[in-house]
């Protein structure tokens, strides 16, 4: 479903373990070359690793490596920081109408699909 990605999470170990190229490429919504493309400059530069599943040829797991799991988790604190310092100025009650407004856009979007 457009919009309910939960690959950020799964594949900076909300889950446990390691999820398939299929997967991502699912969860990501974007086509698998895609994905793949995206998946070699993480390797390349050391943010995740391939593990090959020796039962099924051709087939791979990925997963982020220590300093693929250290960078997403700054870049996740970074954010919610200054989605906190965006929100601060508003009340408690301009700010709940903020995020009901808000989750009513993020729904016609999701239906728009």
């Amino acid at each position: 479903m457009p919009g309910c990605s939960t690959t950020p999470a799964r594949f900076s170990s909300g889950m446990p373990g390691p999820i398939t190229m299929g997967e991502l490429s699912r969860d990501l919504e974007v086509p698998l070359s895609t994905a793949t493309r995206t998946m070699d400059w993480l390797v390349n530069n050391g943010y995740a690793q391939r593990l090959p599943i020796q039962k099924i040829a051709g087939v791979v797991r990925v997963e982020l490596t220590g300093k693929g799991k250290e960078t997403f988790q700054a870049i996740s604190t970074f954010m919610l920081g200054k989605v906190e310092q965006a929100m601060n100025p508003l009340n408690n009650g301009r700010a709940e109408n903020f995020y009901i407004t808000f989750e009513q856009g993020v729904g016609c979007f999701e239906q728009a699909g």
